[in-house]
Formats: C-alpha cells, sequence, structure tokens
C-alpha cells in the first residue's frame, strides 16, 4: 500500500512539474537535410540573406493559435575558424544576429549537447510596441552556424516560449 502510495505522488509530482507545453505534436522537421529541428507543424521557407560564407537560409511557423513563433535558420556555406574558442566564435557570430536584427542580447549560456559546440540565449525585441522575447540555441557544426527559437510576446502569448525551448531545443540533430 504505502509502495503504491508513493509511486502515486511520484506521478502527481512528475505531471505538476512537467512544463506546460500547447496541445500541438511536435515533430522534428528538416531543414533543407542540413539539420532537424523540432516544430509543431510544418515550417515555411521564408527566405535567403546574405551571400558567400555569410548567407543564411531560414524558416519561421506561427502558431497564431497561442502566439508563438519558431525559427530555424542556418549558414548555407561553411567557413572555417583558427581559433579553438567555439563558444567565442560562436558569441560573436550571435552578437551580430542580434544586433542585426534590431534586438537586445540578455544572457548567453554555454550548452553543449549531442556533441554540438553552443550557445543557449535570450534576448528580446520590440516589435509594433510588443515587446517579444526569444529563447534560442546557436550550434556551430559541420563548420556551418545553425539556430533555433521560439519567441512569445509579452501580454499577448498563451504558452510559455522559455518552457517551449527548453523541453524541446535537445531534440535539434544536425546531419
Amino acid at each position: 500500500m504505502l509502495k503504491t502510495l508513493n509511486l502515486l505522488c511520484m506521478i502527481l509530482l512528475a505531471l505538476v512539474l512537467m512544463p506546460s507545453i500547447s496541445n500541438a505534436d511536435y515533430k522534428l522537421y528538416s531543414i533543407d537535410s542540413v539539420y532537424n529541428a523540432p516544430f509543431p507543424a510544418q515550417p515555411t521557407f521564408v527566405g535567403e540573406i546574405g551571400q558567400g560564407k555569410g548567407k543564411h537560409r531560414s524558416y519561421q511557423y506561427s502558431d497564431e493559435k497561442n502566439i508563438i513563433s519558431y525559427s530555424a535558420t542556418y549558414q548555407v556555406n561553411p567557413d572555417s575558424f583558427k581559433t579553438k574558442d567555439t563558444h567565442g566564435i560562436i558569441k560573436k557570430y550571435l552578437d551580430g544576429v542580434i544586433i542585426g536584427s534590431g534586438g537586445k542580447l540578455l544572457s548567453t549560456q554555454n550548452a553543449d549537447f549531442n556533441n554540438y559546440k553552443s550557445v543557449k540565449y535570450i534576448s528580446e525585441s520590440n516589435i509594433d510596441g510588443v515587446l517579444s522575447k526569444k529563447f534560442g540555441v546557436v550550434i556551430f557544426k559541420n563548420n556551418r552556424f545553425h539556430m533555433w527559437s521560439v519567441a512569445d510576446y509579452q501580454n499577448n502569448s498563451k504558452e510559455s516560449a522559455e518552457k517551449i525551448f527548453n523541453f524541446y531545443y535537445k531534440y535539434i540533430t544536425i546531419n
């Protein structure tokens, strides 16, 4: 009886502590066969920017019901760096991306997973008077930068981008 009660308490505790994630069925979607990233539905190609080694392709999905946006971007052409400080390279890259998009970088954290050198980040930006907070990761693998992020919008989003990001980012795979 005591063993059953302990098991029931553990299950209830797990359910309470589990992040509140939208009812969407997330799955991994291929991003041009370069990497796989989690989305609640098929992301849409939104365009290319840059040229040469700075050329990037981007995909996005907007969850209009919960007012959450997802994006996946990668560097098209590989680039090599002479330094061994991969995390430093990623942070400099991230600084440029955030500044270039008119945002503000709030925090970074080295976050290697699946043998990928990576940096998790939090940024914010003001979009048409609405504060957006983005939770993302930049991964450097195969001499390319790969980014995946989830953003919510202050006083508008029905879900937490932070909880969604923290639950799903670890499923990203690089081909």
